[in-house]
């Protein structure tokens, strides 16, 4: 008879392959990363296999029946990880086969729905209808529903996860290019490690959508390397921009050195050649993305959270994260 495969407790919504990218000490056998929780404002240290994880995450009843989503989970890990451990190590995407991109493509799609993040909307949406029922009629009921129970509300989440094959076609049809910091500088992870960014931002419009136009994506790899996958329109244009300058310089000598090797770096980062390095502003961009968007904690693999501790005292609401509106995330008021 076959052993039957114990199912673990604790079960990482960040997956340990992701974590592991921003240890303190990569070659230590125990894998460790500094952590902040935004909540209490403290620092600590833990091993990956207990952060980005709680306990029976993905374990959920259907009627009379216990359902898990841990093990068809763990098996796309265990088919991303070697993928991913190859961009970080050789620092290139541009021999990405089509299926190579396609999986990338539904675990960052997937990242995005298993997040507490978005579990923790889909509770506020089913609040948000009983809430709008009771303000317009006094009871808190809908004709035919019960507000749901904490083990519902997890079973939706849950099930969302195989339905993001929409959102990963988006996803494919970005631009992809790799970020690495400057020296002495790093990437932060967090419990949300997929944000979104629009230059285009409006209060009268959606603009965080995976079709909007102008959106940036950012999926930390490692503490070296984000994956940013952006709307077309924007690479078209630092593309252009990189071969104008090219174009200018073969016809001036006049030009300094540092601008062609920029342009040639943005080519380069766009083929998927290298990745392109970031000036510290645009690092403290990024990294401020995974404390707008992160539920409770940070991860990092120094012990630097100045950044998140600053944004916080500035800006009181980054403490709790992104929430949900009907058109779209917004920041939390």
């Amino acid at each position: 008879m076959s052993k039957k495969t114990k199912q673990p407790v604790k079960q990482h919504y960040v997956p340990k392959f992701i974590l592991k990218g921003f240890a303190k000490n990569p070659r230590a056998k125990r894998k460790m990363v500094f952590v902040y929780d935004k909540h209490s404002d403290i620092i600590f240290t833990a091993n990956i296999r207990d952060v980005g994880c709680e306990n029976k995450y993905y374990d959920f009843k259907i009627e009379d029946f216990k359902v898990t989503a841990e093990f068809g989970l763990a098996r796309i890990e265990n088919e991303l990880a070697p993928i991913v451990s190859n961009i970080v190590s050789r620092q290139r995407i541009d021999d990405l086969t089509f299926e190579e991109r396609g999986a990338i493509s539904f675990f960052i799609a997937m990242q995005m729905t298993r997040s507490p993040t978005t579990r923790e909307h889909c509770a506020w949406i089913s609040q948000m209808f009983f809430d709008i029922a009771e303000e317009l009629t006094g009871v808190r009921e809908l004709e035919g529903e019960q507000e749901p129970s904490e083990e519902e509300i997890k079973a939706n989440a849950c099930m969302l996860i195989p339905e993001c094959e929409e959102f990963a076609k988006l996803i494919f049809l970005k631009k992809w290019f790799l970020l690495t910091p400057p020296a002495g500088a790093v990437f932060h992870l967090s419990d949300t490690p997929v944000v979104l960014a629009n230059d285009n931002d409006s209060p009268l419009r959606a603009s965080l959508g995976l079709a909007c136009k102008g959106i940036q994506i950012y999926m930390p790899l490692s503490k070296n390397i984000v994956l940013a996958m952006y709307c077309p329109t924007l690479t078209d244009k630092l593309e252009n921009e990189a071969k104008e300058l090219l174009a200018k310089m073969t016809l001036l000598s006049s030009f300094p050195r540092a601008g062609k090797v920029q342009a040639e770096s943005v080519l380069a980062a766009l083929s998927g050649e290298s990745p392109l390095l970031c000036e510290d502003d645009h690092v403290t961009f990024i990294n401020s993305l995974q404390t707008e968007w992160s539920r409770r904690y940070l991860y990092s693999s120094t012990n630097d959270f100045s950044l998140p501790k600053r944004m916080i005292e500035d800006h009181p609401e980054y403490k709790e994260g992104m929430k949900w509106k009907v058109h779209g995330f917004e920041k939390k008021s």
